[in-house]
């Protein structure tokens, strides 16, 4: 028999196979089972130690790996039941100091494990209505960041439970999700507000692309407000969304600080003629701006500031238009 020593395990499989968190099993022997060796597990639901399961003989396999061979099966099983019910799920984040929450089922048609994608394998991916990808769920702990910046960069959030309330079957879906970190999350949001700003990365690209597709190749602008959302980018008559976040997420580049100024430099090398186009993300005195700058070639390209940063009327602006012109 077990002891009070052996390791406390947060799931088990059920008598039909199917993955159970120890917070939705009954207490004692039902049929569980370890999926790594198949051996009898019990679950023990007292009122001194945490619930767990055990194995009805001593045998040592982690916690970690049992949560690990069947947790991500029991979020497929579960997100799939909370979509044929449509019951909704929301995940929370922040951004810009405001607090965004959207459905992640919405229009969500199908749950597919280990989904092969150009960006990765998506562990388990969130397929919309018109076949392309609403979101894509990582149990890696850490998670990897570089994956989660490619799924990102093509317009997939990525939602990364908390891992360590995970293990332990202490969960529910929707507390899973409730302390969820999520990653372009502002791209489940669609049309954020009445004046339909954009959050699409390729749409985002191809605007700032072409605003100085033209002559003289140069373009600045600040960030206003639209409330309740701030770091509102004007293009002719379209208004992208770009908080820091979202800038960096969608284009990129290097944090540069110059006393109270800072600036998120990003070059783009153009393959069809040879061009560069620099883009810069100005953050100065509460003001934000954006200048991007066309050049012919590599070498020509170029960027110059003068001290009137330091001068405290100076706003962010100002500074973009320096980037974009001089």
């Amino acid at each position: 028999m077990s002891t009070l020593s052996d390791p406390m395990y947060g799931w088990a499989l059920d008598a039909r196979g199917r993955p159970i968190p120890i917070g939705a099993a009954r207490r004692g022997a039902h049929g569980y089972y370890c999926p790594i060796c198949n051996s009898p597990m019990i679950a023990r639901k007292g009122d001194i130690k945490q619930h767990h399961f055990a194995h009805e003989q001593l045998i040592h396999c982690s916690p970690e790996a049992v949560a690990a061979a069947i947790g991500g099966r029991w979020l497929v099983l579960a997100l799939g039941e909370a979509m044929v019910l449509k019951q909704p799920l929301k995940v929370r984040w922040y951004i810009a100091e405001q607090t965004y929450e959207a459905d992640i089922l919405e229009d969500v048609v199908a749950i597919v494990e280990n989904l092969p994608t150009p960006q990765g394998k998506a562990e388990i991916a969130l397929k919309a209505s018109d076949g392309n990808i609403k979101a894509v769920l990582t149990l890696r702990d850490p998670v990897d960041k570089i994956q989660v910046e490619r799924f990102v960069a093509a317009g997939i959030p990525v939602v990364s439970p908390n891992m360590q309330r995970f293990r332990s079957g202490q969960v529910s879906l929707e507390s899973l999700l409730e302390d969820a970190t999520i990653y372009g999350g502002w791209q489940l949001l669609g049309k954020i507000t009445d004046e339909q700003l954009i959050t699409d990365p390729d749409r985002i690209r191809t605007i700032l692309k072409k605003s100085v597709e033209n002559p003289p190749h140069q373009f600045w602008r600040s960030l206003e407000s639209i409330p309740p959302h701030q770091y509102v980018l004007r293009v002719d008559d379209q208004k992208l969304w770009l908080p820091p976040e979202v800038w960096q997420t969608v284009i990129g580049g290097s944090l540069n600080h110059l006393s109270n100024l800072k600036v998120i430099i990003k070059d783009w090398p153009i393959e069809e003629d040879g061009s560069v186009i620099w883009l810069f993300y100005v953050m100065l005195h509460d003001t934000s701006a954006i200048a991007v700058r066309r050049f012919a070639s590599p070498k020509e390209a170029h960027a110059s500031l003068t001290f009137v940063y330091q001068l405290k009327r100076t706003t962010a602006e100002e500074v973009a238009r320096l980037l974009a012109t001089t």
